[in-house]
């Protein structure tokens, strides 16, 4: 079975919004069916988690590791065990110059099967070996997986399941997980509204989200909120009625938020911004008036990449409805030097991850994966294929390289979804290697931070 849906990587354009798109699309399937700081050294233990029924202020921003183990809580999803092996990276490349650490061990990754309509997270050995299930349900969609700074628990966006008729869809929510898939765990656990795209703070204490509430308990706006990890103080940070505010990411030092922000229901031009905000709600800047989506932080915080949508072009696939393109662009964290990187108007160019180091940044841009300096200088084509789409592009903790997600087939249109598979190659495009078998959609992929060599 083909579903001929817009695809997007994971926080390009569009990515969150996708979901709502994507939820009514698994509902009618179902019916049709039948159906990075340094780690803490230590983590304590705390009891179940309980989402207040009143929302209180934060407590103030800690700069040390806070990763509060998990809730005990038993899980419906039987994950098989896995074989941890921790084992030195090749630093050569142009990414990985001045990294000694040892690598990540694994990268997690959503897999979609729409013949079936499961859903899933996988995790897989960045050299190909002990690929394997954390946890897939009928009828349910997992979305945005990310790696707690220490790499010793996932939070995902999880959705469903749900019945295979047409009635309530169930909310959206942020889940927790072990590495293994061990202790799935409904974080904020709201039935009145949906969540989206989790994000660690640095230290591991709490994770930001974007909300969307029920039309019927509010005006419907976007929210952007963040909360303990271990479920309680959950604290609205914006909450405009007249504005929507989303895709909110951590800077390096945890004390602000970037975020996206626009008008509920239009607007006219200029009134969609760049913002920031601290991570105690008390200061909040406008740093740009123009549309992004994807903000990215350099690993200094002193800049944020973003993508600008630029026009409207006919698309190459011959589909009747024309595409939009953009550019990647940058600006100081304090909103001066407005810079476009890409200025090419006519292409699409997106995804900006910059790579640990912070000299390079990665980007999509035509189907394949390019990178540049961060002035923009010395573009490089670092994939150079015939598939017509290669994105969801991550640069490994250590920069030596950079696993993404290829379609098989080169015949696919690029806003087909069909298959796809994990891909790694080394930070200059060299050795490139696939990872799974491309037979579902895999996408989505994170990698899990580095840690200490072992003793």
């Amino acid at each position: 079975m083909r579903f001929s849906i817009m695809s997007f990587p994971r926080t390009g354009p569009g990515a969150g919004m996708r979901l709502l798109g994507m939820v009514g699309t698994l509902v009618l399937l179902a019916g049709a069916c039948g159906e990075a700081t340094t780690p803490s050294t230590g983590e304590p233990a705390v009891g179940p988690a309980s989402v207040p029924t009143t929302l209180v202020a934060p407590a103030a921003v800690t700069t040390t590791m806070v990763e509060a183990a998990p809730p005990t809580e038993a899980s419906a999803i039987t994950a098989p065990p896995f074989t941890t092996t921790v084992a030195p990276t090749a630093t050569t490349g142009s990414g990985g110059v001045g990294f000694p650490e040892w690598a990540a061990t694994f990268l997690v990754f959503e897999r979609t099967d729409f013949a079936l309509a499961d859903s899933g997270l996988m995790r897989v050995d960045p050299d190909g070996g002990d690929l394997g299930e954390l946890a897939a349900e009928t009828n349910a969609f997992y979305e945005t997986p990310v790696w707690s700074p220490a790499g010793s628990r996932v939070a995902v966006s999880k959705w469903g399941p749900a019945t295979g008729d047409l009635g309530p869809m169930p909310g959206q929510d942020i889940w927790l997980m072990d590495p293994n898939g061990d202790n799935l765990t409904n974080l904020t656990n709201s039935p009145e509204s949906s969540e989206y795209d989790p994000q660690w703070s640095p230290d591991g204490s709490k994770i930001a989200f974007w909300l969307s509430p029920q039309q019927s308990n509010s005006n419907g706006s976007l929210d952007i909120r963040t909360i303990s990890v271990d479920g309680t103080d959950q604290v609205p940070l914006t909450m405009t009625p007249d504005r929507n505010e989303r895709a909110p990411v951590w800077s390096p030092d945890g004390s602000q938020l970037a975020f996206a922000s626009g008008p509920l229901e239009g607007g006219p031009p200029g009134s969609d911004r760049i913002e920031v905000i601290d991570a105690d709600g008390t200061e909040r800047t406008v740093l740009a008036d123009l549309s992004a989506t994807d903000l990215q932080w350099s690993p200094d915080g002193s800049r944020l990449a973003f993508c600008q949508m630029m026009g409207w072009v006919e698309s190459e696939y011959g589909e009747a409805d024309q595409v939009p393109t953009y550019d990647i662009w940058v600006i100081d964290g304090d909103g001066n030097n407005l810079i476009n990187l890409t200025k090419t108007p006519e292409l699409n160019e997106c995804g900006p991850r910059w790579a640990p180091h912070g000299s390079r940044i990665a980007y999509s841009s035509q189907g394949d994966i390019w990178s540049m300096d961060s002035s923009g200088n010395n573009k490089t084509n670092l994939t150079g294929t015939d598939y017509p789409n290669e994105s969801g592009h991550e640069w490994s903790p250590d920069g030596s390289r950079i696993a993404y997600s290829r379609d098989d087939d080169p015949r696919r249109p690029s806003s087909d979804w069909g298959q796809t598979a994990i891909w790694v190659m080394n930070a200059n495009g060299s050795d490139q290697a696939k990872l799974t078998s491309g037979d579902f959609w895999d996408h989505n992929l994170a990698w899990q931070p580095l840690r200490s060599a072992p003793k």
